[in-house]
């Protein structure tokens, strides 16, 4: 069974942070927070547990982004990098074959398929994730290098 989790950009710094996902409305007004997974929710005293340590519970909630918010794939790529929605991924280098700038595709939910996608850009064509994945390589993020998903001029 894979791991469920999910990564977000902070909405304060901008920097990337990992754990679950809840997005709760505040008087109509949604939020979408990062947690950290060593919150107890059966805690009713305001603090989480993290090693022994009390934390305050508004400090293991972190605002994110909602657009950045993207969950794992269950997968790894050949770095054993853990690979999210979002990710950009390129087929690996070998000493026969480098791919080209076209040859790289952006990982995605498809709600037909009920599963991640990859979305190549070479070809428009799109293919579902499997074990072949280990192939892969990420080289970025939709969110940081949108430049990579642009076609040369």
């Amino acid at each position: 069974m894979r791991e469920i989790k999910f990564r977000g950009k902070r909405k304060d710094t901008g920097e990337w942070v990992f754990g679950n996902y809840i997005k709760r409305n505040l008087d109509g007004i949604p939020q979408y927070y990062i947690y950290d997974n060593q919150w107890d929710e059966t805690e009713i005293d305001g603090y989480c547990d993290d090693d022994d340590a009390k934390i305050y519970l508004k400090d293991c909630f972190i605002e994110v982004i909602p657009e950045t918010v993207g969950q794992f794939t269950g997968k790894q790529d050949r770095n054993s990098s853990d690979v999210f929605d979002g990710d950009i991924v390129k087929p690996q280098t070998t000493k026969l074959y480098t791919p080209t700038k076209e040859e790289i595709g952006a990982v995605y939910w498809d709600e037909k398929e009920a599963g991640f996608m990859i979305h190549w850009l070479d070809d428009d064509s799109r293919l579902g994730i499997s074990e072949f994945f280990r192939g892969v390589e990420i080289i970025g993020n939709i969110h940081d290098n949108p430049e990579l998903l642009e076609e040369e001029k």
